[in-house]
């Protein structure tokens, strides 16, 4: 489950990216440009969240283990 998680931080950290990238582009009106920084600011909330779980679920399974 862990490598599952790593793998959805990260795919949600390439998402915010590029709605950064999207954000960033000189065509793009000031409205927008609002819009794709708030949705950059949710995945990069979203992947934190995912890091989190992935930090709980391998304290959880370090401590299955009997290594209290």
């Amino acid at each position: 489950m862990v490598g599952r998680l790593t793998g959805q931080a990260n795919l949600c950290r390439e998402r915010a990216l590029l709605a950064l990238a999207i954000a960033n582009n000189r065509h793009c009106d000031d409205a927008k440009r609002a819009h794709y920084r708030a949705v950059a600011s949710h995945w990069f909330a979203l992947a934190r969240s995912y890091k989190l779980a992935e930090t709980v679920s391998g304290h959880l399974e370090w401590r299955s283990r009997g290594a209290a």
